[in-house]
């Protein structure tokens, strides 16, 4: 079964969107992710010059390696079964109001992915 989840512009990508919406499954690995992120931002650049950051909430945020499965990982490190779903407000549409809200309603085992460039994500996330 494929997830919807949102993939947020990093601080270095320019796009006039703030994130992307991208399928994933369990199987789906942080390079296929980079791969789909840049077709969803229409980025013509090469998959190696990008990483996926995983963003907790409690503000730890960390580079994904290219073989990392980003669903298995969030579904691991969350527990997204128990969660009752939230309602998001529209206007809600960037990862610092996101998480806001999500903190908000104590739900801190969840996180966000964002797309940087790999000097980016290796400079300390800009």
């Amino acid at each position: 079964a494929y997830n919807v989840t949102r993939v947020f512009a990093g601080e270095n990508i320019e796009s006039d969107c703030t994130f992307k919406t991208v399928l994933l499954n369990e199987l789906t690995t942080s390079t296929e992710l980079v791969h789909q992120a840049l077709q969803r931002f229409q980025l013509q650049d090469n998959v190696q010059d990008y990483a996926i950051v995983l963003h907790h909430l409690d503000g730890e945020e960390q580079i994904l390696p290219p073989y990392e499965h980003p669903l298995q990982m969030m579904q691991m490190l969350s527990n997204i079964s128990s969660m009752e779903p939230l309602e998001v407000p529209s206007k809600h549409d960037s990862a610092g109001s996101l998480a806001s809200l999500l903190d908000t309603h104590q739900v801190d085992a969840c996180m966000i992915l964002s797309l940087y460039t790999s000097d980016a994500a290796d400079e300390g996330l800009g």
